[in-house]
């Protein structure tokens, strides 16, 4: 008889310590996600890039804006002088190679010998590629009724090539993907409910966009030279599985149709487009398939794989320049830039009728762009 009085009460016991353990996690959950959320900018300065999106694309004109001041221009009206000398605005998309690869100040010194006023501006949230650089300007320059007089895409090897995001965590949380973004989601970044219940989280949860980030973090913390061993080990893994398909005949055929898009968005604006192939320890070669989409759709492509002064020695990682070589290259990219169809004809035009389509590939040894 006793045995069978005690056993509610066992039973009360039990569900009484499971239930405070469950309110001791949801509370340690709760602090984590208040601590993630507060510390976001003390993760990386990645994530305080992340969450400027907005405030560095708000510096861009509106659409209506620069279309009124390119009329300007073309006209050769003088009466505003203000609006008729604004600066171009030059928008540049990259990864953490573009970070590290374009020296500011030494861009402006470049540009200020060509003696023309231009104002950069810069996305390059690490580990991205077109998959995020697509959503990117879509979502904060085309949507907001933004256009730049030039956007500039610094890539490397087949950062053009269509493929999922590495950071789809990342999209969800800092990229603006809304509803009219969830065909493409589904199209080409989340598959499967394991893929689209990580983006949910991820929206919702701090602690879940950025937990990448805090395992960085503490490993950097506690591991001596454990970033530039995760660069090193992440291109030596890609250039190996790169041998395998390729020796096993499975590498697929690259297709651009992000890129494409992307590139449709940025010349309805009347968009200078200029795709810059950076320069990478590993040695790559220009896909002949993106060089005739860049002659058939006429934008620029730049080669400068290989600038003037820069060696291998100033990538110590394969990735990123050294401030020395960062220097170099952003004087090369300045020299070589072809702002002549926006300061000379001011009708925004992508190809002038003087230019054909060849002309619109620039070597880094020749000046067929200027």
């Amino acid at each position: 008889m006793s045995a069978h009085a005690q056993s509610p009460n066992a039973g009360d016991t039990i569900l009484r310590t499971e239930l405070k353990v469950v309110g001791m996690l949801f509370v340690v959950l709760v602090a984590v996600e208040c601590a993630i959320t507060g510390m976001e900018g003390w993760l990386s300065v990645d994530i305080q890039h992340l969450r400027d999106f907005a405030n560095i694309t708000s510096q861009l004109r509106y659409r209506s804006e620069s279309l009124a001041i390119a009329e300007q221009r073309r006209s050769g009206a003088t009466a505003i002088e203000a609006v008729s000398n604004a600066p171009v605005q030059i928008l540049m998309l990259g990864n953490s190679m573009t970070r590290h690869g374009i020296d500011d100040d030494a861009f402006r010194r470049a540009i200020q010998d060509r003696s023309l006023p231009v104002e950069l501006l810069k996305l390059f949230p690490d580990n991205t590629r077109i998959s995020e650089w697509a959503y990117l300007y879509s979502n904060f320059v085309v949507d907001r009724g933004k256009a730049p007089d030039m956007l500039l895409i610094g890539f490397g090897d087949q950062q053009l090539t269509d493929g999922p995001s590495r950071v789809p965590q990342r999209l969800a949380r800092f990229y603006g993907c809304g509803s009219d973004d969830l065909r493409t989601l589904a199209r080409f970044d989340l598959h499967g409910v394991e893929d689209w219940s990580q983006f949910a989280a991820a929206r919702l949860f701090a602690t879940c966009a950025n937990r990448d980030r805090v395992q960085r973090r503490i490993l950097g913390s506690l591991i001596p030279g454990y970033q530039l061993a995760s660069n090193e080990l992440n291109v030596r893994t890609k250039a190996s599985k790169q041998g395998r398909d390729t020796a096993a005949g499975e590498a697929p055929q690259p297709t651009y149709e992000r890129l494409s898009q992307l590139i449709d968005q940025a010349q309805r604006a009347h968009v200078e487009v200029v795709l810059i192939a950076m320069p990478l320890q590993q040695e790559y070669e220009l896909d002949p398939q993106l060089v005739e989409l860049a002659r058939a759709r006429q934008f620029t492509l730049m080669d400068c794989r290989h600038p003037a002064g820069v060696t291998p020695e100033m990538l110590p990682d394969g990735l990123h320049l050294t401030q020395q070589g960062a220097a170099l290259y952003s004087q090369y990219l300045a020299h070589w830039l072809p702002l002549g169809p926006l300061v000379e004809h001011h009708d925004r035009k992508l190809v002038p009728s003087r230019f054909t389509p060849e002309t619109r590939y620039a070597s880094g040894d020749q000046s067929a762009v200027r």
